[in-house]
């Protein structure tokens, strides 16, 4: 394939990794729209151009590799939001320490630094834990990846321990939330844009570390 078609991926939940080949001359508009669960695409040398909107609404795209000539920086990728969301950009294919936890879903390594990124849909109450236990050794401090839990509407009580040191943007944007507690003893550093947005939360107590 030497060009991916308008909207040919769009709404498909199913994708997670993307790795366009070697021949991959351009990305139509909104090729990839709302493939909420993609966390990784690789841009090859030949590519020339990215349509409007192509990466749109994909929440959990967290690392590219970009071994193309375009500059994919976030202010000049704004029509397309392919780093939107991103964690990590590792230009001309870069190199990556991501690590899939063997033993703790949904926990990911980027870099040196621990991410979750989900959890079970059912849960009504999120508990985080102070550590994971996995088997690459014990993790004390790890932050809420970026719209982990948006629109999760299950969820109504979060229970920050901690261990979390960042809560990323968007994590639980419109997810209905009334109650949110942190832990008085609480490594928390950083809340960033939209935590919390448009929930019912009648009341947050801010530690002193952020």
């Amino acid at each position: 394939m030497r060009d991916v078609p308008d909207g040919m991926f769009k709404f498909w939940d199913s994708i997670e990794e993307i790795d366009l080949g070697t021949k991959v001359r351009t990305i139509g508009n909104e090729a990839f729209y709302n493939c909420r669960r993609l966390n990784s695409i690789t841009l090859p040398n030949t590519l020339t151009d990215i349509g409007n909107n192509a990466f749109g609404e994909c929440y959990k795209l967290y690392e590219v590799y970009n071994y193309s000539s375009l500059d994919i920086s976030n202010e000049n990728t704004f029509n397309t939001r392919l780093t939107e969301y991103v964690l990590n950009i590792y230009n001309d294919g870069g190199s990556s320490e991501r690590v899939e936890s063997q033993g703790c879903e949904f926990l990911v390594g980027l870099d040196g630094k621990w991410y979750l990124t989900d959890a079970e849909p059912n849960d009504s109450t999120l508990d985080f834990p102070k550590s994971f236990e996995c088997n690459e050794g014990i993790v004390d401090s790890y932050a809420i990846a970026p719209y982990a839990f948006y629109e999760n509407y299950n969820i109504k009580t979060v229970n920050i321990s901690s261990g979390v040191t960042d809560v990323g943007r968007c994590a639980f944007r419109n997810c209905g939330l009334s109650t949110v507690s942190i832990d008085p003893e609480s490594k928390l550093q950083k809340i960033r844009y939209g935590a919390f947005m448009f929930n019912n939360i009648k009341s947050i107590v801010i530690p002193e570390t952020v």
